[in-house]
């Protein structure tokens, strides 16, 4: 809950004249893209090509739309600012809930899983860079992907596979900067 009501505020979904987060990157990119994808689902296909950008752009091989990401193919069922919001305040819940979770086992303590969550949903890191929405995807899987691999001695088969499958998650759904982080991170992690 504390998660959900935090990623409420860091995502300023609407104001008295509209979206906040009408700046930056989404009017000219997202949007459109966004509209494209809702447009897409709507007629029963994923949005593949997009013949107005350029000479035509290949938006499957472009993560700015995660067209293979499953979370979005529920997302842009709604109208296409609506679905940005919605991914938006979404993934950083999935964020905060994991490092909460994450924390918690780690140092089983409440008040530091409250902090941590506070955190990672409002903090400078994600909240300044929350007009890329793929970007927000992807953060929101890190704390899950190490999660099963946080075990000692090590980490077990079925935990590799888990955090296997959760880092693909991760890379359907952003930038591969983040996910090659979040890899470098989960090496780091076992081997220490």
């Amino acid at each position: 809950i504390v998660s959900a009501l935090l990623a409420l505020v860091a995502a300023r979904v609407s104001g008295p004249s509209g979206p906040w987060l009408w700046n930056w990157d989404l009017p000219k990119i997202d949007f459109p893209l966004a509209a494209l994808f809702h447009d897409s689902l709507r007629d029963g296909r994923l949005p593949l090509w997009n013949d107005e950008l350029g000479l035509g752009f290949p938006l499957y091989a472009e993560g700015q739309i995660g067209a293979f990401y499953p979370p979005n193919w529920v997302a842009y069922q709604l109208p296409p600012l609506v679905a940005l919001d919605v991914s938006r305040v979404l993934h950083l819940t999935i964020a905060g809930v994991g490092i909460g979770i994450l924390v918690g086992r780690l140092t089983g303590s409440r008040s530091g899983s409250l902090v941590a969550v506070g955190i990672v949903v409002l903090g400078g890191g994600i909240a300044a860079k929350l007009q890329w929405t793929n970007l927000v995807a992807a953060y929101a899987w890190l704390p899950w992907v190490l999660m099963p691999l946080m075990r000692r001695p090590g980490p077990t088969v079925t935990g590799l596979v888990t955090a296997g499958i959760l880092w693909g998650l991760q890379a359907l759904g952003g930038p591969p900067n983040t996910w090659l982080l979040t890899g470098l991170a989960a090496v780091l992690d076992m081997a220490a």
